[in-house]
């Protein structure tokens, strides 16, 4: 049985309903008072809420079925708990063989990375914090150009303030840079290759963004998640003036 968090539900709305209205038309269920409330919008592109529910009043599966059956609630479901993943002790664990397992040599000999061929600089987003002032990833951390640091201002209009370095929405700012796991996993993807400096990543010559997650609670999850597809869209929207060529996330939760 999946866990989850008694009395939340996320919901995705449909266009131009109201997340308020939703809890007005959900505060009696089957006759019982559910002290339904908005807690928070987690994602504004697309269009997801987080509501919460008084878990005594009724079972969490009526309320689920209430929310689905709502005419303005396009999709609804709990909000789950889910895990990281767990990593081996061992102390060379990020030295291993999975650039043989993946045939990297054969691909660093056709490229190492870099642009592609229309001239989009290529970015991965993190779901983790990393430290990517570490001088094996530090020439390949990824920036908002566009952004100006601590001024307080939103200056390439993307909805998140001074998000220069990424995004952390736990903390509603930029303080992403840390955490053994993620620098590993930077490595792994990015790390300077044949610069003389510990090890290579997959990719010699890409762009890093990490984004940390506040909890493995689904809707924080889905908050860190909408900085990544907020980016790509601007950058789409924009010809590549703004926001980033986010081409793929990795996590280490699950």
């Amino acid at each position: 049985q999946e866990k989850f968090v008694p009395g939340d539900i996320i919901v995705m709305l449909r266009p131009g309903a109201s997340a308020p209205d939703v809890a007005k038309d959900l505060q009696t269920v089957n006759t019982v008072a559910t002290s339904v409330h908005v807690v928070k919008e987690i994602s504004a592109p697309m269009r997801a809420w987080l509501f919460r529910f008084d878990p005594a009043a009724l079972p969490q599966a009526v309320m689920l079925l209430a929310f689905q059956g709502n005419p303005s609630i396009e999709l609804a479901q709990n909000n789950h708990v889910g895990k990281e993943r767990s990593i081996p002790n061992d102390p060379n664990y990020g030295l291993q063989w999975q650039h043989q397992n993946i045939d990297s040599e054969d691909a660093w000999s056709v490229t190492t990375g870099g642009l592609t061929a229309s001239g989009d600089t290529i970015v991965v987003a993190i779901i983790e914090n990393a430290d990517l002032v570490h001088p094996d990833l530090a020439a390949n951390a990824w920036h908002n150009i566009h952004e100006i640091a601590n001024n307080g201002n939103d200056d390439d209009g993307n909805g998140y303030i001074d998000d220069v370095r990424g995004w952390n929405p736990g903390t509603g700012n930029d303080n992403v840079y840390g955490g053994p796991h993620g620098t590993e996993v930077a490595g792994m993807i990015g790390a300077v290759g044949n610069n003389g400096l510990q090890v290579a990543g997959a990719n010699w010559h890409v762009k890093m963004m990490p984004v940390q997650y506040a909890s493995s609670v689904e809707a924080d999850v889905i908050a860190a998640y909408t900085y990544p597809l907020v980016m790509r869209r601007l950058y789409n929207s924009t010809a590549g003036a703004s926001g980033a060529f986010v081409v793929a996330t990795n996590a280490s939760w699950g």
